[in-house]
């Protein structure tokens, strides 16, 4: 909704409060970065993943789902290109849709 105010309209200092706005949405996580890494430290969650079996199993899961991450991107990819083309294809007669229902 600020956006198509900002997009929209214009009036003397706009650019300031627009500069205003983006500086609200992206300073919380900037300011709480370190006090969360300093809390993390402190009551000794950094850096220990090697210590606990059941964290470190999750750990090696998401390594390996990150891992064969590219072959399932270019099997949907492959299969959203497929469809776009047989929609197409229904739609200018050249086929008729295959759908039983």
């Amino acid at each position: 909704m600020v956006g198509y105010g900002f997009a929209r309209f214009r009036f003397p200092g706009r650019d300031v409060l627009f500069g205003i706005c983006l500086a609200t949405m992206m300073l919380p996580f900037i300011v709480t970065v370190i006090p969360r890494f300093v809390l993390f430290r402190n009551i000794g969650l950094f850096d220990t993943l090697t210590r606990h079996p059941v964290r470190k199993k999750v750990y090696d899961c998401a390594t390996c789902l990150n891992r064969h991450h590219p072959k399932w991107a270019w099997c949907s990819l492959v299969w959203v290109a497929w469809t776009d083309v047989y929609i197409r294809l229904c739609s200018m007669g050249v086929i008729h849709d295959l759908r039983i229902i």
